[in-house]
This record gives C-alpha cells, sequence and structure tokens, in this order.
C-alpha cells in the first residue's frame, strides 16, 4: 500500500494541470531517481563484520519492494 501511494504522489494528474500531488504539496519536483524496477537485479551491501577479506562487499538479490524513510 506505501509503494502505491509512493508512487501516486510522484505521478503527473491531469486534474492537477499535469503536476504531481507531491509537487503541488511542497512547491519542488520530486525526484525520481531513486525508483527502480520491480524484480530487477539489486546488490546489498555486506558489512564487514559478516566477511571475510576475500568474500565479496556485496551480495546478488532480486528487487521486490521499497522502504519507505
Amino acid at each position: 500500500m506505501e509503494t502505491a501511494c509512493h508512487l501516486v504522489n510522484r505521478s503527473p494528474s491531469l486534474v492537477l494541470e499535469d503536476k504531481t500531488p507531491h509537487e503541488v504539496w511542497t512547491g519542488k519536483k520530486p525526484s525520481l531517481s531513486n525508483l527502480m524496477v520491480f524484480r530487477c537485479d539489486a546488490y546489498a551491501h555486506v558489512i564487514k563484520e559478516k566477511k571475510t577479506k576475500l568474500d565479496c562487499k556485496s551480495e546478488r538479490c532480486v528487487f521486490i519492494w521499497y522502504r519507505m524513510v
């Protein structure tokens, strides 16, 4: 539900004259640089304490959802 709301608030609306709800509320255009395609390849950082010297610094994953901060 959070992801749907996040995406709707960053999508243009005809009612708002092709502005986004986020843009109307804050006065600034939203950044779309952090959006990703669902089920695409993603890489998670492995913390230093959980790896040895020769282990990879990241682990390959599949992107499935956004974590709202």
